[in-house]
């Protein structure tokens, strides 16, 4: 599930790669990811970038790509800013956490992915929030699961017609995601990690997720993660997923426009990889 993000600049990734690689490491996190901390600890920088590509079998558009820069920061043991949000962990039970063992892990995420402005839209903000729990059920496994509240909202709104388009995802100027994700991760040896996550999710015509619903999801990835340095960590994961329409949608405003319906259902498929450094 792939929202489209907005006000995000992909010329500073090589910036950033510079940046990271110019660094000295100040604080050096363990080479198996299952021991991660769920925030980041204090005074630890990372920098990463991640490319997606996907291609939806309902739409006569090709595949779509993107390349999103992100950094983050370690402000104290407990909380996280990337940015454009902070991360906080009220609980953590990752053996390298620096505040000590807890019965699990627990961070909410509150910010924004991005700003934009349209010439018929004005001000766009996109909104996001996030609740994730994680469990460490020994040294090789980990449990993890997590909702998610992702918008989009416009100054000026302008009403879509029909309210999906081919991939069955909002046409509107102001609408909602909220989706729900369980994942696990089991460690290979002490660089090789490989994981599996299901996920669901719900688009709305409105920033309230009581609000009209256009589309449901389901989506299912696996993930490869290999970290042959305590700095350097790389990420693969494939995933795919479909998604469906209720019945009755909104008819055109004109009743003499032809009435082009968007499919029942979409499916996806598509592929993820990511570079982080940490120092």
């Amino acid at each position: 599930m792939d929202l489209q993000r907005k006000g995000r600049d992909r010329r500073i990734a090589p910036a950033l790669l510079l940046l990271a690689c110019c660094a000295t490491p100040s604080r050096q996190l363990s080479t198996r990811a299952v021991d991660d901390p769920i925030v980041l600890p204090a005074r630890m920088t990372s920098v990463s970038v991640t490319s997606s590509a996907w291609q939806y079998q309902s739409s006569a558009d090709g595949p779509s790509y993107n390349v999103l820069p992100a950094l983050r920061w370690g402000l104290t043991n407990r909380l996280e800013w990337d940015v454009t949000s902070f991360g906080y962990a009220f609980l953590d039970d990752a053996p390298s956490s620096p505040g000590g063992q807890a019965p699990l892990s627990l961070a909410a995420h509150a910010g924004s992915s991005g700003v934009a402005a349209s010439s018929t839209d004005g001000l766009v903000l996109f909104p996001t929030a996030s609740v994730d729990l994680i469990k460490h059920l020994d040294p090789r496994w980990l449990l993890s699961g997590g909702m998610a509240w992702d918008a989009r909202w416009s100054r000026t709104p302008v009403i879509a017609t029909d309210g999906v388009n081919a991939r069955l995802e909002p046409t509107g100027s102001r609408w909602a995601d909220l989706s729900a994700y369980i994942s696990v991760l089991r460690q290979l040896n002490g660089n090789l990690a490989l994981g599996a996550s299901f996920s669901a999710d719900e688009y709305t015509d409105c920033l309230s997720p009581l609000c009209e619903q256009l589309s449901r999801g389901v989506g299912a990835s696996l993930r490869l993660v290999y970290r042959p340095l305590p700095w350097l960590s790389f990420a693969l994961v494939p995933r795919a997923g479909l998604r469906a329409r209720p019945s009755a949608l909104r008819m055109p405003v004109a009743p003499a426009d032809p009435v082009d319906m968007p499919p029942e259902t979409a499916s996806w498929f598509g592929c993820r990889a990511a570079v982080a450094f940490y120092y």
